[in-house]
């Protein structure tokens, strides 16, 4: 599966957090750089709702956005 460089960034990041997830407001604020985040504070959500619509990430009750377990090429 073909991911973008955004959503290469958030999968890596998601993947050094390991089960403990992430909020939207921290995929958005620690995956990338400060000037992105100063840029725009949502950057990350419409690459998210791409990752959950392949299936890669999912989201818990808690709000926190994991990685399904799906591999990720």
């Amino acid at each position: 599966m073909w991911l973008g460089e955004e959503e290469q960034i958030i999968v890596k990041y998601l993947q050094q957090l390991g089960g403990a997830g992430a909020t939207a407001r921290e995929i958005c604020r620690k995956s990338a750089t400060k000037d992105r985040w100063k840029e725009n504070e949502r950057w990350a959500m419409p690459f998210v709702q791409a990752l959950r619509d392949k299936g890669l990430i999912e989201i818990d009750a808690g709000g926190h956005y994991k990685l399904t377990g799906k591999p990720v090429t």
